[in-house]
C-alpha cells in the first residue's frame, strides 16, 4: 500500500489528472447537457465531482465540501436558468484563486453579481457541444497555470525516490 501511495503522491503537478467541479441544476434541460460534457471529460482524463449524489447531510455542507477538494477548475452549467448556488460557488471559488468555466446557453440570464467580468462559453440551446474548443482551451490554460498541491498524507516530500509503478508490489 505505501507503494501505491508513494505512486499517486510523486506525480508531478503538470502531469496530475485535472479535478473539476461541475455545477447544473438537476433537472431534464441539463441532463443531456451534463452526460456529454461528462463524456468529453472521461475522454479528456479530466476528474469530475458533482453535488448529484444523494448524502444525509444539508446541501450546502455537501457542496461546500466538494469546493474544499484540491479542484482545479469550477465548470457552471447554465442551460435555462441559474442556480441559486451559482453565485457562492463562484465567490468560493474566486476566493480560493480556484478558475471558473461559465457555460452559458444563449438566452439564458446568468448574473455573476461582483464577477460579472467572467468571460463565458456560449452555446445555442441543446447544442453543448459548440463549448467544446473553448473548454479546450481552458483545460490547456488551466495546466499551465495549476497551482502546486499540498502533498497528500503519506507522502515525504523530501523523498527523493521515484514513484513506483502499479502492480510491481
Amino acid at each position: 500500500m505505501d507503494k501505491v501511495v508513494r505512486w499517486i503522491n510523486a506525480t508531478d503537478d503538470k502531469r496530475r489528472r485535472t479535478l473539476l467541479f461541475l455545477s447544473y441544476r438537476f433537472n431534464e434541460l441539463s441532463r443531456t447537457a451534463v452526460d456529454q460534457l461528462q463524456r468529453l471529460f472521461r475522454a479528456l482524463d479530466v476528474d469530475i465531482v458533482t453535488g448529484e449524489e444523494y448524502e444525509p447531510r444539508s446541501v450546502s455542507d455537501k457542496i461546500r465540501a466538494r469546493l474544499d477538494l484540491p479542484l482545479d477548475g469550477v465548470v457552471l452549467l447554465v442551460v435555462n436558468e441559474e442556480s441559486f448556488w451559482t453565485r457562492d460557488e463562484i465567490a468560493f471559488a474566486h476566493a480560493k484563486g480556484i478558475p471558473v468555466i461559465p457555460l452559458v446557453a444563449k438566452g439564458t440570464t446568468f448574473t455573476a453579481g461582483v464577477f460579472g467580468d467572467l468571460e463565458m462559453i456560449y452555446f445555442e440551446p441543446g447544442h453543448i457541444e459548440q463549448t467544446f474548443i473553448g473548454i479546450l482551451e481552458a483545460l490547456r490554460y488551466i495546466k499551465l497555470h495549476r497551482r502546486p498541491q499540498p502533498p497528500r498524507a503519506g507522502r515525504d516530500p523530501t523523498d527523493p525516490s521515484p514513484p513506483v509503478p502499479l502492480g510491481n508490489s
